[in-house]
């Protein structure tokens, strides 16, 4: 019901409207004249400004006597000419030590570049819980804030800073980096993060290194979003002096995964893990299919024995099969546990060259959806191989395009004798 509304049902319920504090304490920078009037009445409660675009050029003077009294500073959707401003007149005093504040959201419309002088916000923080920043750049070089449950930070990549802050924070549920390439190496440090509430880890671009100093309780959702690696370093890319490689043994979900994923969608490569501790994600920029063995090879290798299932979406070759069959050799091998395989929209040929008569003794599963499908022969030849080695496929489930290569009946049953059973992907 609209507040007019009740304040027009009777004298009582207007003077009652208009003498209780807290009623008056949010504000969305519009509208000046009736801004006046609610921070009167509102007293000394503490204040929530939540701000959609622009707000009222008048409406930031006229609180800032009030700024102490900050509850909730959100700014959401703000063009840069507007964060400009803000910024220059009124956002310095607007962040400073405050022990009312609860929640600091800053989001502009677009990414402004590191050469803007960084969002001013220093001081002790007591009350604060949620801090973000999309966007813009902010130090936190000389803020305190150990209550945060939700960090969503912007920055440049001071490792030592970052760490000494992120340790000042024990009670964080909710952790999102979008870092800068640093301005010098990352310093040699022994330390170790300890967040028994974490639930979710995003990490942008840079700064994967943190991982080597952050003990990540069971149950976390962790996400990563690395740059691509260059076609001139491939060869060097050996799981040793690659960028972040090195950080997955640490991770707990890493060495009980139960399942493993390969998505390849546009120009973005997705490798995800799922596992009783936790699931882990690295999303990058489309890797050359060597390169992208070499770090399907690394996850496997720490995940030894405990991977069930395995998902390859969207993973084409072209010719060389040979080369992409010995890359997925290498990649399966350690892969001892898996018992179900499932390949979509994916060139299908190598994997079953890859896995032979011996490797994935366990596997019993074969899904081929939208795959580009196998020889026939081929195809029954690896299944005959499978079973006359004693580790028989039981189930084929195939969608109607990798059939239909099977032209008589007769391949088909061929087929239907080395497996237990075949069955048709309606999708």
């Amino acid at each position: 019901m609209r507040v007019v509304t009740l304040s027009n049902v009777c004298s009582y319920w207007r003077n009652t409207f208009l003498t209780t504090p807290s009623l008056w304490t949010e504000f969305n920078g519009r509208r000046v004249d009736m801004s006046r009037a609610s921070i009167e009445r509102s007293g000394a409660m503490p204040i929530q400004l939540e701000v959609d675009d622009s707000p009222d050029p008048g409406f930031l003077e006229l609180l800032a006597p009030h700024f102490p009294r900050l509850d909730v500073v959100n700014f959401e959707n703000i063009p840069i000419p507007t964060f400009h401003l803000i910024k220059d007149n009124h956002l310095a005093n607007m962040l400073r030590s405050n022990s009312l504040l609860r929640s600091i959201r800053l989001s502009v419309l677009d990414y402004i570049g590191p050469d803007v002088r960084m969002v001013p916000i220093h001081g002790e923080f007591p009350s604060l819980e949620r801090l973000e920043f999309n966007n813009v750049q902010a130090s936190i070089d000389s803020i305190r804030a150990p209550n945060l449950r939700v960090l969503y930070l912007t920055c440049a990549y001071n490792f030592a800073s970052l760490l000494d802050f992120l340790e000042a924070c024990p009670l964080l549920e909710n952790l999102k980096l979008r870092l800068r390439r640093p301005d010098r190496e990352t310093p040699s440090v022994r330390r170790r993060i300890h967040w028994e509430n974490l639930r979710t880890l995003v990490l942008f671009r840079y700064g994967l290194e943190i991982i080597r100093h952050i003990s990540l309780p069971p149950g976390v959702e962790a996400k990563f979003f690395a740059p691509g690696i260059p076609e001139d370093q491939v060869g060097q890319w050996n799981g040793r002096g690659s960028p972040g490689l090195q950080t997955w043994t640490h991770l707990p979900m890493f060495r009980q995964s139960h399942s493993l994923a390969l998505t390849i969608i546009g120009l973005h490569q997705i490798v995800s893990l799922k596992g009783p501790n936790g699931n882990l994600e690295l999303r990058t920029r489309l890797y050359p299919p060597p390169a992208c063995f070499v770090l399907l090879k690394s996850f496997s290798q720490h995940s030894v024995d405990t991977i069930r299932s395995l998902e390859v979406v969207g993973v084409r070759f072209g010719g060389g099969n040979d080369v992409d069959s010995s890359s997925i050799a290498d990649f399966l091998r350690p892969l001892n546990g898996l018992r179900t395989l499932e390949l979509a929209r994916t060139t299908s040929s190598p994997w079953m060259a890859a896995l032979g008569q011996k490797y994935c003794p366990q596997l019993r599963d074969l899904s081929l959806r939208q795959s580009t499908p196998p020889d026939c022969e081929d195809l029954i030849r690896f299944v005959m191989g499978r079973s006359k080695a004693g580790v028989p496929i039981h189930r084929l489930l195939a969608t109607a395009d990798v059939l239909d290569s099977f032209h008589t009946r007769e391949d088909l049953g061929r087929l239907e004798k080395y497996v237990g059973c075949v069955e048709r992907n309606l999708e």
